[in-house]
């Protein structure tokens, strides 16, 4: 068996987890339970709690927004007229992965919710500067061309003293971006999936996420369906207590209590806290906590990355594009702007309703939330232009629009997590260890199904399946870990190192 610094550094992740929640044994005696935000890992961690009847867990959810919960789940149905669900999905849309495992897919088949599959390689391509369309056969040349990069920068990086970000690591490679299909591989295969711009990913760890098998689908009547089951309940089920404008400002631990208080001054006492807040939110440092956290923790929640990615969602009066196509995508003359909405997504095929909707991403994230909502429209508008021709767009009338700006929404400040360069696994140990009675979930707590909506949902059943288990030692399916405690350190220190 070959040992590399990969593998290495997974197995240091793994029992440097089971050693932190190990040494961290506290029983709950009570039953009150805070959980703070309302994203789909809280009510995830709430909904594992509340039906373990034999426990009689009293759960209180505290979301900071007065209009909704969800979090980066946003069916904003209001958005358009007559809106479906799928179209509006503001957040996340995709379940990434229809096999049996994907605990989204179960939620789906759960609830008998209606799904359609996305395919990626259904698509349509021009050149930014002659408005001439590609072939397939000349993007799959460059996609191949990036894979191949891909995997030998991947083999190399095992062996590095030191990360580096995967454009340094590709430019060493030769891998040459002022070609326009090479630019519109490096936005479509890679910061569009990761949210980030790829001078900031990390060439070691941003292939550790991984992906369930089978289809990418989405959810016609919006993923938000799914977040109103698990809240409202099913069967015999209970609904969830959720307390909406509640934003918290500070969570004291003493005395093996919980307290918890929020932007109105009001104070919620329990047994123990789940915090399920974004990265983004950690990073801006708007939650004090009492005493302060580990030096550990505070680091890795500096060195994990939070990205970027926003849409522009626009309603037309008719059909002006190939309905038999998911994708319209340009390849830019030039590597500026690379990101800022040249990559559209048909609705049509969903939801049967004259809608594409426009991703920025990489650094054009940010710099899209600069625009007024008319200016991103024209930018959207003109960018549609070189694809479909003046007239065809010209003809046609904007009916309504939407977009997001989750870089500044101070509720997330960002869209997901990604692996930045210089982060290392024990970055993921010490994000969701636990603080007695303190514990943490969210998708930046998962090693491998980092910034993913399934991502986040195992997170919140992970640590309430810690918080039943009357203690902090959990692995990754929320079985008990109890090793040898000064062998145990000092193996995961020397691995880990």
């Amino acid at each position: 068996m070959k040992i590399t610094t990969r593998s290495v550094q997974f197995l240091g992740y793994t029992l440097a987890t089971a050693l932190v929640y190990s040494f961290c044994i506290s029983t709950v005696v009570g039953k009150d339970v805070i959980i703070i935000g309302a994203g789909i890992s809280g009510i995830a961690a709430a909904r594992t709690l509340v039906n373990d009847l034999s426990a009689s867990y009293n759960v209180t959810i505290l979301e900071a927004r007065a209009d909704r919960y969800g979090g980066r789940i946003w069916t904003h149905r209001l958005a358009l007229p007559e809106a479906r669900g799928a179209e509006v999905d503001l957040g996340a849309a995709w379940i990434q992965g229809s096999d049996d495992n994907n605990p989204v897919t179960k939620l789906v088949r759960k609830y008998n919710l209606s799904t359609y599959t996305t395919d990626f390689s259904s698509y349509k391509g021009w050149y930014e500067s002659s408005g001439q369309e590609f072939t397939k056969a000349q993007f799959d040349a460059a996609g191949a061309l990036f894979a191949q990069s891909r995997v030998k920068v991947a083999g190399e990086a095992e062996y590095w003293n030191h990360d580096k970000s995967v454009k340094t690591a590709f430019e060493a490679e030769r891998y040459n971006l002022s070609t326009p299909l090479n630019s519109l591989v490096i936005t479509y295969f890679l910061e569009f999936s990761s949210g980030a711009p790829w001078e900031k990913l990390s060439a070691k760890l941003y292939v550790t996420n991984q992906a369930y098998t089978g289809a990418a689908q989405i959810l016609p009547n919006g993923y938000g369906q799914i977040l109103d089951r698990l809240v409202n309940g099913t069967g015999n089920e209970t609904s969830l207590n959720i307390k909406k404008g509640k934003r918290v400002t500070k969570v004291t631990v003493k005395n093996k209590r919980v307290s918890v208080t929020t932007s109105d001054s009001s104070v919620y006492e329990g047994d123990a806290a789940i915090v399920t807040v974004p990265l983004g939110v950690l990073k801006a440092g708007t939650i004090q906590f009492q005493p302060d956290l580990p030096a550990s923790k505070k680091t890795a929640i500096q060195n994990r990355g939070f990205g970027n990615l926003n849409k522009l969602v626009l309603e037309f009066d008719q059909v002006f594009w190939p309905v038999d196509k998911t994708f319209f995508i340009w390849a830019p003359a030039r590597n500026t702007n690379r990101g800022m909405l040249n990559v559209w997504l048909s609705a049509y095929g969903a939801v049967n309703r004259p809608v594409l909707i426009g991703f920025a991403t990489g650094n054009d994230a940010n710099a899209s939330e600069a625009f007024t909502d008319e200016e991103f429209k024209q930018r959207g508008l003109e960018n549609l232009k070189t694809m479909f021709g003046n007239a065809t767009v010209g003809a046609r009338s904007v009916v309504a629009m939407t977009r997001t700006k989750w870089e500044s929404d101070p509720y997330t400040r960002g869209s997901y997590s990604f692996s930045a360069t210089g982060e290392t696994a024990s970055d993921w140990t010490n994000l969701r260890s636990s603080i007695c009675p303190l514990y943490f979930a969210g998708e930046h707590t998962q090693f491998d199904f980092y910034g993913t909506a399934h991502g986040a949902y195992i997170s919140g059943e992970v640590a309430a399946k810690a918080l039943m288990e009357n203690g902090c030692g959990f692995s990754s399916d929320g079985v008990s870990l109890h090793l040898s405690g000064i062998l145990g350190a000092t193996v995961a220190a020397f691995l880990i190192s």
